[in-house]
């Protein structure tokens, strides 16, 4: 594992984070649940970073690969999620890996999850978690 991708996840396991960035010497701490963070990076065009994620599901994934991501760890991979990672030729680095994120409540799927389940393209999948965000801030 690259000594920066070492760096952001002691920074990730050491503090309250929920996602941690860097390249050279800038890093970008977050402790913001779901995908806040890594649209929040996206939107403030972080590419080319490395990255170390609570979580990476799919939906996480595509997002990494919108980022030009350089590799990933994560302390919890879905298998979808690690399939994305992969094809995009993204190394990633987990502790475990699951067959499904699950929603806050432990009941199902995690809704963003859902969202992108039947997708593969990350620019498609991108515009449907907007869509079910904004759908979200509606109700």
């Amino acid at each position: 594992m690259e000594e920066i991708l070492m760096k952001l996840k002691n920074i990730l396991e050491e503090s309250e984070a929920t996602c941690v960035i860097g390249k050279n010497s800038d890093v970008c701490v977050s402790k913001q649940k779901g995908l806040k963070p890594l649209i929040q990076f996206y939107n403030e065009n972080k590419r080319g970073y490395y990255a170390a994620d609570k979580v990476v599901g799919k939906a996480a994934a595509f997002i990494h690969v919108l980022l030009k991501t350089k590799a990933v760890y994560t302390d919890t991979i879905s298998v979808s999620g690690l399939q994305v990672l992969k094809q995009h030729n993204i190394p990633v680095y987990y502790r475990e890996k699951v067959e499904i994120i699950a929603n806050r409540e432990k009941s199902g799927m995690c809704p963003m999850e859902k969202a992108v389940k039947d997708i593969d393209d990350p620019v498609i999948a991108y515009a449907e978690l907007m869509n079910v965000i904004q759908s979200k801030k509606n109700n």
